[in-house]
């Protein structure tokens, strides 16, 4: 029997805090560093993305949230992240978390599958390679989504039992190549120094294991409608940044950036003959990456301009202010993504 699906997911979360207005106003702060716009209705917060419409309020002592999705992938995203921003604003003390669907994901998102690791490989002081066997590799093959969610814990899950299973921890990656006669795609990971639940699960990795995945998801460019692009971020963007140059039209013009702390960083990069790279290594560089895009983009001047930026959270908070707050700049078309936080890896 085929079970129906609904036309739109509805997720509603009930989170007991301990100061849920408080709560309530960090979650909201959290949302526009990210670069999400919250609006007042209601005495609720609102916000809406393309897939996603949600709304935010405090009631009897909670913090809820009720969002709708266009399908289950998004709507399983939100609940993971929401239960993970529940259990931060909860310092370590126990939450209690309710959750209601109209949609049952049986606890994995409907694209979820378990790759197998073919190879490894250091490309760079900090960049480590991770080559992944995939049957269907050809559903990474796109260029509005070059991105995909790693189960970091998949083993530690698929060895709990039932009971004591912990929460999934998921990482976006940037499917950095796709080889689809020999069925395998490569994810670099940026190694941090080790740090982070991204970081150890890439290092303590072997060839032969089993890797959870879910996606493709977002985070493309524009391919072929700008007459200018401006590509900047730090190591963390640079596998993006490398596949974004690889999608470029061969008469693309514009300038790429990129901020690394040594030499050994850099890594090859494909360029158009119209595009300029620039390599920023942070002990030599006066300009903070921020204020390399500004003044790139005041130097272009009224031709229409495509903005792509990854890096760190705090610093693509800063861009996407300039941003809306510049007159200038609101014709540009633009993508700018935190990559990582200072805090947190």
């Amino acid at each position: 029997m085929t079970m129906s699906m609904p036309a739109a997911f509805v997720l509603k979360a009930c989170a007991e805090l301990p100061e849920p207005e408080h709560c309530l106003r960090h979650l909201a702060e959290h949302l526009r560093e990210d670069g999400l716009e919250l609006a007042e209705e209601h005495g609720a917060l609102v916000v809406t993305l393309p897939d996603v419409h949600g709304r935010m309020w405090c009631e009897d002592g909670q913090v809820v949230v009720q969002a709708t999705s266009k399908d289950a992938e998004t709507a399983y995203f939100v609940r993971s992240w929401l239960d993970a921003a529940f259990r931060h604003l909860a310092a370590g003390e126990p939450v209690r978390v309710s959750f209601e669907e109209n949609w049952k994901t049986r606890g994995l998102p409907p694209s979820f599958s378990i790759l197998k690791v073919q190879a490894m490989r250091m490309v760079s002081r900090s960049m480590k390679r991770i080559t992944l066997s995939c049957p269907d590799v050809a559903r990474f093959d796109r260029k509005d989504a070059l991105h995909l969610q790693l189960l970091v814990n998949f083993a530690a899950l698929s060895q709990a039992k039932d009971d004591t299973k912990p929460a999934a921890i998921w990482r976006r990656y940037t499917v950095r190549s796709i080889d689809v006669s020999n069925g395998t795609i490569d994810v670099d990971v940026f190694m941090h120094g080790g740090n982070g639940p991204g970081a150890a699960w890439a290092s303590a990795l072997a060839a032969g294991d089993m890797v959870g995945v879910a996606g493709p998801s977002g985070g493309g460019i524009g391919i072929g409608k700008a007459g200018r692009y401006l590509i900047a971020g730090d190591e963390t963007a640079l596998p993006a940044i490398a596949r974004i140059l690889e999608m470029l039209p061969v008469d693309a013009r514009g300038d790429v950036f990129v901020e690394v702390s040594e030499a050994s960083d850099t890594l090859p990069l494909a360029l158009p003959a119209g595009v300029t790279l620039t390599w920023l290594k942070r002990c030599e560089t006066p300009l903070p990456l921020e204020q390399v895009v500004d003044t790139c983009l005041r130097s272009i001047g009224a031709e229409p301009v495509c903005l792509w930026v990854g890096c760190e959270a705090e610093v693509a908070r800063r861009i996407r202010s300039k941003l809306r707050a510049e007159p200038a700049f609101g014709d540009v078309d633009h993508l700018v993504t935190g990559y990582w936080r200072r805090t947190s890896h």
